[in-house]
């Protein structure tokens, strides 16, 4: 999964199964001129809809075949090439490769058919389009710097008492693995949590009817549901320690839909989440334990042709 700087705000996008048109209509308006119309139409049209307005289908095309042949911004670490679009920075191209392009597509759709199933309205999955070997997809309003998301979650505990109970609904149903990685220290005979991947599970928040509400994406769900032989202590295990502070929840939760578990094992996650907590409150800058990480502000550039 890819990090785009915090300052990216930006609304949603939408998967739409009608495929684009293979090039975009003449434009005869600025360039400039041009970029902000199709923001207003953009914006405008998902105020009203959830797909994306088929009068735009061949700029988003346009986009997806500018990434060989003009500058592009990129965002940060991951293995996937994921190009931000200037003039559309509503969305992002993440060139998987056709066929893992449709894989990815399949698996966000199965994981929101839970969410609906379990009306899980804090969880939120980027509405993707697929196109060739491309995924459009939406940018949310995220900053997937450990320290930010630390600390989010550290200063707003009370906002986040239903997402994590959504988050033992989901696990109750489909395993997400690889959320956290650990490490053995030989020194002590002890594992510990070496990272969270805050880049595919990143918290923010957002206004709703005049309240404020803690939200947490799902981001690159290529291996959801790939590991469903993974145990509910395991799930419980892993979620206990991204959310320390919320284990009663998560205890309580998982009592009501006969989830087994060792309450013990419950609370050596608790105490290894807050260890964790910790150690990334305590890092001397703001960035990422482990993972390369560029300021706020800075992308990764694409390289013209030769």
């Amino acid at each position: 999964m890819n990090k785009f700087p915090s300052q990216c705000f930006t609304p949603a996008t939408v998967y739409c199964s009608t495929p684009f048109p293979p090039s975009p209509p003449p434009l005869f308006i600025s360039k400039d001129k041009a970029a902000t119309t199709i923001q207003k139409i953009f914006r405008g049209h998902l105020e009203k809809k959830t797909f994306l307005p088929r009068s735009l289908f061949p700029l988003y095309a346009q986009q997806c075949a500018n990434t060989e042949t003009k500058f592009m911004f990129m965002a940060t670490d991951g293995k996937t090439p994921v190009y931000l679009p200037e003039d559309l920075p509503e969305v992002v191209l993440k060139k998987s490769g056709r066929k893992k392009a449709i894989f990815r597509f399949h698996q966000t759709q199965k994981v929101r058919s839970i969410l609906k199933s379990e009306k899980c309205s804090h969880l939120i999955i980027p509405k993707v389009k697929l196109y060739g070997e491309f995924l459009i997809e939406e940018r949310l309003p995220i900053d997937t710097c450990d320290q930010h998301n630390v600390n989010l979650y550290e200063r707003n505990r009370d906002l986040f008492n239903e997402p994590v109970r959504e988050m033992v609904r989901l696990f109750s149903k489909s395993h997400i693995p690889c959320l956290t990685s650990w490490q053995f220290d030989k020194n002590t005979n002890t594992t510990y949590v070496e990272d969270t991947r805050y880049d595919n599970l990143p918290f923010y928040l957002t206004n709703k009817n005049g309240k404020q509400q803690a939200m947490i994406g799902l981001i690159d769900l290529e291996r959801a549901g790939t590991d469903e032989k993974a145990s509910n202590e395991h799930r419980l295990f892993t979620l206990t320690v991204i959310f320390p502070y919320h284990k009663n929840i998560i205890e309580n939760e998982a009592d009501k839909l006969s989830m087994h578990f060792n309450p013990k094992n419950i609370e050596s996650a608790s105490r290894i989440g807050l260890k964790y907590l910790t150690k990334i409150q305590a890092l001397p800058i703001a960035g990422s334990s482990g993972r390369s990480f560029l300021p706020k502000g800075t992308f990764k550039e694409k390289k013209y042709p030769t």
